[in-house]
């Protein structure tokens, strides 16, 4: 792992400000590895690594990118929430009324093969959970 993050170091660009320490030190480096067994002896390479992050690239950008969000994000905020509380609301109405609706068109509870009340579905009235080798599934059986 050391010498992944040498080599990472190495690769990175700090080179052109340390050079010769950079050297001195990649050196000494390479012969303790040696020295360890580390290095394999038909074949030595050295490449660059990319390594990935936990960093989102949306959130990637420059100064000045940076400063377009901000100034986007302060005059849409408030239009935002006020736009998504509307939207909640007409949405939590229309499930209301389509339970409502489900409600009235089916009066009675359904029964199974044994006369015990089935599990209604609001999507599709016609199926129901049901526990197979892979857990229990919204679906239909066949008879």
């Amino acid at each position: 792992m050391l010498l992944k993050v040498v080599l990472f170091a190495y690769s990175q660009g700090f080179v052109s400000t340390l050079a010769d320490d950079i050297a001195k030190v990649f050196s000494q480096m390479l012969f303790i590895c040696d020295r360890q067994g580390l290095i394999g002896r038909e074949m030595f390479a050295i490449d660059g690594v990319k390594l990935p992050s936990n960093a989102s690239q949306a959130k990637s950008g420059t100064r000045a990118d940076f400063e377009r969000h901000r100034k986007q994000d302060e005059q849409t905020v408030e239009l935002d929430l006020q736009a998504r509380e509307v939207q909640r609301i007409e949405r939590l109405q229309q499930v209301a009324k389509h339970i409502r609706d489900w409600l009235t068109e089916h009066q009675e509870d359904r029964k199974g093969s044994k006369g015990a009340i089935r599990k209604s579905n609001r999507t599709d009235n016609e199926s129901a959970k049901m526990a197979t080798l892979k857990g229990v599934i919204q679906g239909y059986t066949t008879r």
